[in-house]
């Protein structure tokens, strides 16, 4: 899997031969402001629409957003009923290229739900999807993740991590929490 990016378009190349394109700016008919806009507006009415009420988006990235641990699981809980979402979810690193003045360069991106912090996690349980966020103001670690357990794999968790805190690692914390959790 890959993603392109230019000043018009963002290709996401899905599996072979497959490219989904998305255009960042319909011929000059919107700004960029404004498809940001439209896309939180999006992500809002998506949020309502599957009962995460306690959730407001102000931006896509997720800095500024709000919500709570019941609307978060909530929303990956829904988002797991999509076969594209599990793929991304069980993608370990990407490949990025990134676009500048007429010149390119390509980037690995590897997800934070396979790295060594995720360590303590991945011992005892298999990481089956999730995401990571880091919140600025106060630094805070969050993670959601749907696991299985190694030792009965009947057992499925989702688990949602709030403001863990990085004392042991730079973000170990959250993975050390959510097996707690299941543990």
């Amino acid at each position: 899997q890959s993603i392109d990016y230019d000043k018009e378009y963002v290709y996401l190349t899905l599996e072979t031969g497959e490219v989904l394109t998305i255009p960042l700016n319909d011929s000059n008919k919107y700004s960029s402001a404004e498809c940001v806009a439209a896309f939180v507006e999006e992500m809002n009415r998506m949020a309502k629409y599957i009962g995460a009420d306690n959730s407001v988006f102000y931006d896509p990235v997720g800095i500024e957003n709000t919500s709570t641990t019941y609307d978060m699981a909530h929303i990956a809980l829904y988002g797991s009923g999509y076969d594209k979402l599990w793929d991304v979810w069980s993608t370990p690193e990407y490949t990025v290229r990134l676009y500048k003045d007429g010149s390119s360069r390509t980037k690995k991106v590897q997800s934070t739900l396979y790295s060594s912090d995720s360590d303590v996690l991945t011992g005892h349980y298999q990481v089956l999807g999730g995401k990571t966020g880091t919140l600025s103001k106060p630094k805070t670690y969050n993670l959601i993740s749907i696991c299985q357990s190694r030792i009965n794999p009947d057992a499925l968790y989702l688990i949602c991590v709030f403001n863990a805190d990085g004392s042991n690692s730079e973000t170990g914390n959250r993975f050390q929490a959510t097996k707690e959790i299941m543990d």
